[in-house]
């Protein structure tokens, strides 16, 4: 927490908020690998390779 908030929740008497835990991003990576899982399957290589 910046100072500035900190000095402004200590001020008006205010407890500072409690933040959950964050949602985990699937990585690029994976969402590119299951991509050309599934576009193997419906192509052939070389299709798949001027795709990409």
């Amino acid at each position: 927490m910046d100072r500035k908030n900190a000095r402004k929740y200590v001020e008006r008497g205010l407890e500072a908020p409690k933040y959950g835990q964050r949602k985990q991003n699937t990585m690029f990576g994976d969402r590119l690998a299951t991509y050309l899982r599934e576009r193997v399957k419906a192509w052939t290589a070389r299709r798949l390779f001027r795709e990409i």
